[in-house]
């Protein structure tokens, strides 16, 4: 038995982690239905799932598929932007496609999945998924080298703070940029009065 406290692990020890939908073609190509399909546009600035973006498609298959659950992470492994999201609240039926693995927590009553978000996203794990990409045109993340990413675990209370922290600096972050936003939009609108009474003389 594990004790997960303050230890470095593998990812691939404390999670499971599967391949998104095997979808054939485009997305546009699915006529619609009754499933939401997450693509890389529904991805936020926040590391969540904007599901008022997602797509609701009927899905090319017989087979069942393996939904979306609350607390799985969804990690993007092509491109750029490898990162990892969480998923909170989802529809009760959500798959996401072939570019992004499933990370699901084993043991969530020691381990938080938005903590294990977190640390993805982070510079030293950002750092080794860049070094061990492949591909030319485009980089891509093997599961393998996602189920070596060494993670550190603090005891589920230190977990829980950084977690808060983390939110805590999303909100502030929001709320600052909608500060920006009416500032330049007050800006906009002093430069448009005197536009107009230079006009009019």
């Amino acid at each position: 038995m594990i004790v997960y406290a303050n230890i470095s692990i593998k990812l691939g020890d404390i999670a499971d982690i599967s391949a998104g939908f095997p979808l054939r073609g485009s997305l546009e190509s699915l006529p619609k239905g009754d499933a939401y399909f997450v693509s890389a546009k529904d991805l936020n600035g926040d590391y969540e799932i904007s599901w008022h973006s997602v797509a609701k498609v009927s899905l090319p298959t017989k087979r069942q598929p393996r939904l979306l659950k609350n607390g799985n992470i969804l990690f993007f492994a092509r491109g750029s932007n490898t990162h990892a999201f969480s998923v909170n609240n989802p529809p009760e039926k959500a798959v996401c496609g072939p570019q992004f693995f499933v990370i699901t927590i084993t043991d969530t009553n020691k381990i938080l999945p938005e903590f294990i978000t977190w640390q993805i996203n982070q510079k030293p794990s950002q750092n080794y998924l860049k070094n061990h990409s492949y591909g030319s045109a485009m980089k891509n993340i093997s599961r393998s080298t996602l189920e070596s990413l060494q993670i550190f675990l603090p005891d589920i209370e230190e977990q829980q703070t950084i977690v808060n922290f983390w939110k805590a600096a999303q909100k502030e972050r929001k709320l600052m940029t909608r500060l920006i936003d009416n500032r330049e939009k007050q800006l906009l609108a002093f430069a448009q009065k005197i536009s107009n009474q230079n006009m009019d003389k």
